[in-house]
């Protein structure tokens, strides 16, 4: 079972790192793919260039052997849209499970995604858990965690698609809040692997 890690990343940081590897560890994935985005279907700026989120990326994960990037919305020209990524990944891993793995906050407004009830026959759903959010209580979304929830890990088959809700203590870190830091001229060491923050400051990415 290969996982999917889709996002941003802009800049990748240590809470994207710990949950790419909680996953595998709990899971038993073969690996983890960071798929960065190239448009944002919603229509989210990025401020680091393509080039340079790769470059990040790379420097992330670089002595991970269990982590890897997929490329492949990045080398198209039009809007990222999940459901797509994942038809083209399942081309290339026929003899996989795909297991796409996203933040509870994501999960909630999987209903506004394109396509979204094909995202759910294509992989299963790994759905990381963060403070203050909390799973929808009525609506299809609702009823569709109802008939897919995947209470124990060890019933999770490479067959139907399941939802896992992840039990985990993830960090609490974003991309949002390491590009403020260093807008402000404040150090987000700590946050992110310090290779990346060398990098940011020879780029001069996110400083006012």
């Amino acid at each position: 079972m290969i996982g999917v890690y889709g996002g941003s990343f802009d800049p990748i940081h240590f809470g994207h790192l710990l949950a790419a590897q909680t996953c595998i560890e709990q899971l038993s994935l073969e690996k983890v793919l960071f798929v960065p985005c190239h448009q944002h279907p919603f229509g989210k700026q990025f401020v680091a260039s393509e080039q340079q989120r790769l470059d990040m990326l790379q420097l992330a994960i670089a002595k991970n052997p269990l982590l890897d990037i997929d490329q492949r919305e990045l080398q198209q020209e039009k809007t990222s849209y999940t459901v797509d990524t994942l038809t083209s990944l399942q081309q290339d891993y026929p003899d996989q499970k795909l297991a796409l793995i996203m933040g509870i906050d994501a999960f909630a407004h999987l209903p506004s995604w394109h396509r979204w009830q094909e995202i759910l026959e294509l992989a299963h759903i790994i759905v990381l858990p963060r403070p203050g959010f909390t799973l929808p209580e009525s609506g299809e979304l609702h009823d569709y965690l109802k008939q897919r929830h995947c209470a124990d890990l060890s019933t999770l088959t490479e067959s139907t698609s399941q939802i896992v809700i992840l039990d985990a203590a993830l960090l609490e870190i974003s991309s949002s809040e390491i590009r403020g830091l260093l807008a402000e001229g404040q150090s987000p060491r700590y946050l992110l692997p310090e290779l990346v923050l060398d990098y940011i400051h020879d780029q001069g990415i996110y400083e006012d």
